[in-house]
């Protein structure tokens, strides 16, 4: 319930921003584990859920609670050493995304216990427990070479970690309770706030641990109970634990000024339903466009963070060519994938793309819709489409990448490259790092010989900022070009165009029936002739662990380890032109092991 509560607030910008949330995103190796940032902290909040058991006849779920503060935060100075190392260490931001399958790392950073109890008499409680301080103690003291000499990092007899608990999980727990509170449109009924006995731990330097009660610092339980039922009957709190609680009757005095007791979030600009509330704010749309294997999930990926990191919710709708969706479970779990397989957007599934777009609009309500439409889609077919939607939708821009190693032999061979340039105001030239000086400089003057008034970037990667492309309000510039038909027809949708055939291009797929060989599935590919497009999907290579994502356009391979928790089927998606050779060969390529070199 705190996951789902969290979730669904996270989707309305202005009752978020009052509540104090200021970014959420799933864990991509552990998605029901969350990382979330609030107001007025810097660090990163992470809620996972530890257990869930029947107590009598409640319903008991407690998730455990940590924060990873900024290595800079002066906090950082209460987290015991082994928490300081990690913090500054490389792979701290790495580790703290999936926090819940690095177990020892998130440890360092527990502050407490969220638990929620569900009654059969419709009574729900909430309580934060966590201690006023955690402390521990370094028996022997702690020394370390530093510099070429022993220096004393921690006393004997001096405090390893002297952590305020409490007070680090108070703020996150008053926003999750006023997202509670406005998610059930009732404040809480009753408040109790409980005392127990915390202890205090001391080790040495063989590793003997010991613990002993904390006479300075105790064990802080904050309760809140709802009550659902007609009656409107007083809730009442069942025990935590066997454990002797005391409770504290000066508590409620502290507390009247929490987020919790307003359920109607005063000062948000929105609500679940913003038509309702008579505001008319639309999603801002971008057309993203750009020939087979561009960077296109790349740069949507840079947007997607840079947006996130601002409170703002982005929504997509990717179309793919070929039969498996791949980029989707490329992009993690913060944010809404439509997917429009088995075809192109821009003549097909014109039908399909506008009741995607409905159905995101009345789900999400998300501040950006971007349509990643298929590297063989002609934008300008969708203009007079989304032109009906103009209602619902700010169109923001036509921005289309092109890869900067292979553009100019593309432009040569693919009239549809040559049409999305000409209708995108926003042109990004992607891997520049990978192409010569001339080489760009050479597409960068025959995109303006083709649109002489697109805006051109340079990028790595597709690593730019939104704010470089579109400006500060996404109120730039805007052309929109006369629409020029793909030329499926002599009008341009007389008949279905599902893959583009009269380019001469198909996708097929592959599935692996033998172990595939690292080095001989990246010479195969490497070998491939210029018009085998793209190759991407998912795979397991030989002796290595799990799946990876393997994405090949002419001149390059990436494999990259799969980041998702699910276990597809290993495919490869061919995409080009004569593909039968390739395919007829790739099963006896790709399982021979290469000889190693002399």
């Amino acid at each position: 319930m705190p996951r789902a509560a969290m979730m669904r607030i996270n989707f309305i910008p202005g009752v978020r921003q009052r509540l104090g949330w200021r970014g959420m995103r799933a864990c991509p190796q552990a998605p029901m584990g969350l990382t979330a940032r609030i107001e007025d902290r810097t660090g990163i909040y992470g809620l996972y859920p530890s257990t869930e058991q029947q107590v009598g006849k409640e319903g008991v779920a407690t998730f455990s609670l940590f924060y990873f503060p900024e290595p800079e935060d002066d906090i950082i100075n209460a987290y015991s050493l082994a928490a300081g190392f990690a913090a500054y260490d490389a792979s701290y931001l790495d580790r703290l995304r999936d926090f819940p399958i690095h177990t020892e790392f998130a440890q360092l950073f527990h502050i407490g216990e969220i638990e929620v109890r569900l009654a059969p008499d419709d009574q729900l409680t909430l309580s934060l427990i966590a201690p006023q301080r955690d402390r521990t103690i370094a028996v022997e003291g702690i020394t370390a070479r530093l510099h070429g000499t022993h220096q004393t990092l921690v006393e004997p007899g001096g405090l390893d970690q002297d952590l305020p608990c409490h007070d680090l999980a108070y703020p996150f727990f008053e926003i999750l309770a006023a997202s509670l509170a406005y998610a059930f449109e009732q404040a809480p009924t009753a408040l109790q706030c409980e005392q127990t006995d915390h202890v205090k731990r001391g080790f040495d330097t063989a590793g003997e641990v010991w613990q002993k009660l904390d006479p300075e610092h105790t064990l802080d339980a904050l309760r809140l109970g709802w009550t659902f039922s007609a009656n409107g009957s007083h809730p009442t709190f069942a025990p935590i634990d066997p454990r002797e609680w005391s409770r504290d009757s000066n508590a409620a005095a502290r507390y009247e000024q929490a987020k919790w007791w307003n359920p109607m979030v005063p000062g948000a600009r929105h609500s679940m339903d913003k038509s309702t509330m008579g505001i008319e704010e639309k999603p801002k749309l971008i057309l993203l466009t750009g020939f087979l294997g561009a960077g296109k999930t790349t740069y949507l990926s840079h947007f997607i963070e840079h947006q996130a990191a601002r409170n703002q919710f982005v929504a997509i709708i990717q179309n793919e060519i070929g039969e498996k969706g791949l980029d989707a479970r490329l992009l993690g779990q913060h944010y809404a994938v439509e997917e429009i397989d088995e075809g192109c957007v821009c003549c097909t599934l014109i039908d399909n793309l506008t009741a995607a777009i409905d159905l995101i609009c009345q789900s999400y309500q998300p501040d950006f819709i971007v349509v990643e439409t298929t590297g063989l889609a002609n934008p300008a077919n969708l203009l007079s489409e989304l032109s009906e939607l103009e209602d619902r939708l700010e169109f923001s821009s036509v921005t289309c990448i092109l890869d900067a190693l292979n553009a100019n032999i593309g432009l040569e061979t693919y009239d549809i490259m040559r049409d999305q340039i000409a209708v995108a105001d926003t042109i990004l030239i992607n891997k520049v790092d990978l192409a010569a000086a001339p080489q760009v400089e050479a597409l960068k003057q025959t995109i303006h010989h083709l649109n002489p008034f697109g805006r051109v970037h340079l990028t790595t990667d597709g690593d730019i900022s939104p704010r470089t492309l579109y400006g500060v309000n996404f109120e730039g510039p805007q052309k929109i070009a006369a629409p020029t038909p793909c030329g499926c027809s002599h009008d341009g949708h007389e008949h279905h165009c599902a893959t583009h055939h009269h380019y001469g291009i198909s996708s097929k797929i592959w599935h692996p029936s033998r172990q595939i060989e690292k080095d001989a599935l990246e010479a195969f590919l490497l070998a491939l002739p210029p018009t085998v497009l793209r190759v991407k999907g998912l795979v397991r290579l030989g002796q290595e662990n799990g799946l990876w994502v393997c994405q090949h356009v002419p001149n390059s391979v990436q494999l990259t380890r799969y980041r998702g928790t699910d276990a597809p089927a290993e495919f490869l998606v061919f995409i080009g032109e004569d593909l039968e050779e390739p395919l007829a060969r790739v099963d006896d390529a790709v399982s021979v092991r290469l000889a190693a070199p002399a």
